[in-house]
């Protein structure tokens, strides 16, 4: 299937009331020493903290083994990883706020194949997603930087020996699957995963969305349950 190309011709990245411009093609390096492009001064960043560079005309940001790591969207990364508008990039107490400049080809809003799947056209191939989660949070904080990104595609959970889907649509969940499951009930599963591994993919099924709710929507009510449920156990 063929993705609308889309060359990024610039990253503007802001730091608090500061901006700075990497230029496609050229190394831009962050760190403590003065000899980077961005130089932070505090003691949680390392002084080569990392380096943005790109490929095939993709930003792609790399950490340099720092010490206390470098952060794309609330999760620590350990291969190069590609930037996108909208990401959020921590290193030690920096952070760094992700725009990026296109040249983009006219295209179709939505790119058809023949297995009955859509890509959303603002998705990029380097824009799919995969890890592996020990702590419930962290599987959460996934869920919101889907949400704060606005992201359309599929998640898929693989937790125990059961396998999850949600679809998500801008940002919201539209659809949910897990077992027998569909939906709510489905949702309500997915959500009480303790500990696994998942891919986002920039695909979905055409389809209608039957819960169409923000990951922070469902987090926020599920908090006010347990706490209402601890203060009857009280």
């Amino acid at each position: 299937m063929t993705v609308a190309p889309t060359t990024a011709r610039a990253l503007i990245l802001t730091v608090g009331r500061m901006t700075y411009e990497a230029t496609a093609g050229e190394t831009f390096r962050i760190g403590r020493h003065r000899t980077n492009q961005l130089v932070f001064n505090d003691k949680e960043t390392s002084r080569f903290h990392a380096v943005i560079e790109w490929r095939d005309g993709v930003p792609m940001i790399r950490d340099l083994a720092s010490l206390n790591g470098t952060f794309v969207g609330g999760l620590r990364i350990h291969e190069p990883t590609a930037l996108r508008a909208g990401h959020r990039v921590l290193l030690g107490n920096l952070r760094v706020d992700v725009e990026v400049l296109e040249d983009v080809e006219e295209a179709p809003a939505l790119l058809a194949d023949e297995t009955g799947e859509i890509r959303f056209f603002t998705e990029w191939e380097e824009s799919e997603l995969s890890g592996i989660f020990a702590q419930q949070v962290t599987f959460h904080r996934l869920l919101l930087d889907l949400e704060e990104n606005g992201r359309t595609g599929t998640l898929t959970v693989n937790f125990g020996l059961r396998t999850g889907e949600l679809t998500f649509l801008m940002g919201s969940i539209g659809n949910a699957r897990h077992l027998h499951f569909t939906n709510r009930a489905a949702l309500a599963r997915i959500l009480a995963a303790r500990s696994g591994s998942y891919r986002f993919r920039p695909t979905f099924e055409l389809q209608e969305a039957e819960i169409d709710v923000k990951p922070s929507t469902l987090l926020r009510r599920a908090q006010a349950g347990t706490r209402k449920h601890q203060r009857r156990c009280a």
